[in-house]
């Protein structure tokens, strides 16, 4: 069987930035050693030059600007990748105090509390940005992915009132790689089996790691490709294209949105319930 190398750099730490926090807290946290103080200098480079062209509100930007302070919160990996990054974040989000944190890793993004759920595993939407940039059609890539040390993803040439599914699609694939790369032997390349045309299935529990009714699931959505690609400045990014049989990418892209919204409307349907998935299908 075929297998796709993707390159990595296996994080040894994940960080978030906190814009004010808890002095009281910081005294007794368990990553006090690990805490820097940006000098203004580097407050500046962080607040000024990075968040220069980034797609924040006039208030967040207003926000970042007049921060006198910042801190790096930083903790090693313990365990897998997920639960690692949950536990640095939910501490930093501790520290913070009810203050956003700064996850440089999306782009920037702010980060509250209410966007974690302790008695949850991370959810995809909440460590990955999706951007889209629309000519006729959207072209998206994923901000996040790099904080674990594979390359970003990319999915072009979608209708616009499809964009939403394939920001969906994005966050599954990467979901999925994520967990491949937990189980994966330590090295510098991710080696992923793919079939005789080049293709894979991603299973429908990476669809929500989140909800432990996707977790029940053992099937897969339709066929994709994935090739790995570089960019004018030779960073690599993983293209997301149409598996071998299909005429036209839309075709291909209306069928992964099929089966993404019918698994999707089966999970909601045992919600109520609390159906397991094998009754559901025969209902």
């Amino acid at each position: 069987m075929k297998q796709l190398k993707i390159p990595v750099q296996r994080p040894t730490s994940f960080s978030f930035y906190g814009l004010s926090v808890n002095k009281g807290r910081l005294q007794n946290s368990r990553i006090t050693s690990t805490t820097t103080y940006l000098t203004e200098t580097k407050r500046a480079d962080l607040l000024v030059n990075e968040i220069a062209d980034e797609e924040l509100s006039l208030v967040e930007k207003e926000l970042l600007l007049r921060t006198e302070s910042v801190l790096k919160i930083e903790r090693p990996v313990e365990g897998d990748l997920l639960s690692s990054l949950k536990q640095t974040l939910e501490e930093a989000l501790y520290l913070a105090d009810q203050n956003p944190l700064l996850d440089m890793e999306q782009g920037p993004r702010l980060l509250l509390a209410s966007m974690v759920d302790r008695t949850k595993p991370l959810s995809a939407a909440t460590i990955l940005r999706i951007r889209a940039q629309e000519n006729e059609r959207f072209e998206l890539a994923t901000r996040g992915l790099k904080r674990f040390g594979l390359p970003e993803l990319s999915l072009s040439d979608i209708p616009p009132n499809l964009g939403a599914d394939a920001a969906y699609l994005l966050r599954t694939i990467a979901s999925y790689l994520i967990i491949r790369l937990d189980i994966a032997p330590a090295g510098e390349n991710l080696y992923l089996s793919v079939g005789t045309n080049e293709e894979m299935k991603i299973p429908v529990y990476c669809c929500e790691l989140d909800n432990p009714l996707f977790q029940t699931r053992d099937d897969y959505l339709p066929g994709l490709r994935i090739s790995l690609k570089e960019d004018l400045e030779k960073n690599h990014y993983l293209e997301i294209s149409e598996a071998s049989g299909y005429e036209d990418k839309i075709d291909w892209f209306i069928d992964i949105v099929a089966r993404l919204r019918e698994v999707r409307s089966e999970i909601r349907w045992q919600e109520p319930t609390g159906l397991q998935y094998g009754v559901a299908r025969s209902a």
